[in-house]
């Protein structure tokens, strides 16, 4: 008995202790925050990083980094993309690379802020700041952020308070954050491991009769991989911490039971069923445990299949032994001139599937019931049930 109620007591000082050592952070790096509230990007990255010379582990001073840092990193994907003179141009690598570096530094400085009790409260909407990059703050800027629908859809009127509130951010959207950010290193990795020059020529001269995009980097695919399953983890555990909340003060993200939610999107015990089963069914793909259903993607479009073509796409072997893609568009251009004759289409499809896919593409495999999902949202969205569409959007926003 005394042994356990020494472990009690010793749990209750350390988490005392905790919370002590969070306030003095908060208090340490207040002149950030206070920046960042502003919308005063360039000042509150300065004082986070005067703050972290003194301590790297200052929770408060790294999530202001890892904000600024966020929005200096796609400040300069969007002015890179808007120089570049054609799409063609294959200086979008390097800018590739360089936002990706910077969103790594984003992810650091997540992973030191997400700490128990960690809270800070943010007006987006309130920042005056040149977003489109013309020289000016006009509307679309002050617009960017701004809640412009109530929860019935109607907009609101331009003076509603509505349209610009403060967030109360605490752990569990740190989490989301970092599975945000996961999830977009993944994508760009996966760009960046082939040679995209082959495609890019494809639009300065005549077509050939095979287009090969070659696997350059495959260290990248392999961090693809893990960045996927790290998102999937993050994403689980922001779920998790957002059931787990009682308060209820203008949530990111609320739980089915938290009402004060400044975003008007619908949440209740469903969505949260559905967010779970698809980050476990997005797992088993990147696993290689399940495969897509190539009948259920073809049934996804607008034309419905009698026949539809059959096997699965193994998108775990793909991750975990990438190689070059080569594409015949001789058999493609088949494919499309043979549209009209459904037998012939469904053998030729198969035939590009294989070309395309190679060992990827199997003829036996348990299939991921991610596409049923989408196939039913799909459905009763068409039988416009609104609320549902509106979950949609919001299960898309929560990763």
């Amino acid at each position: 008995m005394q042994l356990r109620l020494a472990i009690i007591f010793i749990l209750v000082l350390f988490i005392i202790g905790c919370g002590n050592l969070l306030e003095k952070q908060k208090k340490d790096a207040a002149s950030a925050i206070e920046a960042l509230q502003k919308g005063d990007f360039e000042t509150a990255t300065q004082a986070s990083e005067t703050v972290l010379k003194n301590n790297k582990d200052n929770a408060y001073a790294n999530l202001v980094h890892a904000i600024a840092g966020y929005k200096s990193t796609l400040s300069k994907l969007y002015t890179g993309i808007s120089k570049m003179e054609r799409l063609t141009d294959l200086s979008i690598i390097s800018i590739l690379k360089e936002t990706e570096t910077g969103l790594k530094f984003v992810a650091d400085d997540l992973e030191k802020a997400s700490k128990p009790k960690i809270e800070l409260e943010l007006c987006m909407a309130c920042w005056q700041h040149d977003w489109n990059h013309n020289g000016r703050i006009d509307s679309n800027d002050e617009k960017l952020f701004q809640i412009e629908l109530d929860e019935q859809g109607k907009e609101l009127p331009a003076n509603d308070p509505r349209r610009k509130p403060t967030f109360h951010f605490d752990e569990g959207d740190v989490m989301w954050a970092r599975a945000f950010v996961s999830f977009q290193r993944a994508a760009i990795n996966i760009i960046l491991a082939y040679d995209w020059k082959a495609l890019m020529d494809l639009f300065e001269k005549s077509l050939p009769a095979e287009l090969k995009l070659s696997l350059t980097a495959p260290e990248r695919i392999a961090e693809s991989r893990k960045q996927i399953l790290e998102g999937i983890k993050y994403a689980q555990q922001a779920r998790m911490m957002y059931l787990k909340e009682s308060d209820d003060d203008r949530e990111w993200i609320p739980n089915p039971h938290q009402k004060n939610h400044p975003l008007p999107l619908p949440v209740d015990d469903e969505l949260y069923e559905t967010w779970q089963g698809i980050l476990q069914d997005v797992q088993n793909l990147t696993e290689g445990k399940e495969g897509l259903s190539v009948a259920e993607i073809a049934q996804l479009g607008d034309h419905q299949w009698k026949t539809p073509p059959k096997g699965f796409i193994n998108i775990g072997k793909m991750l975990e032994k990438p190689k070059d893609i080569v594409i015949s568009l001789d058999t493609l251009e088949q494919t499309i001139l043979s549209q009209s004759r459904q037998n012939e289409e469904v053998e030729a499809i198969e035939t590009v599937l294989k070309e395309l896919f190679g060992d990827y593409y199997v003829p036996e495999m348990k299939s991921s019931p991610i596409l049923k999902k989408f196939l039913r949202m799909k459905a009763e969205i068409q039988r416009q049930e609104e609320p549902l569409g509106r979950k949609m959007r919001y299960l898309l926003w929560l990763n």
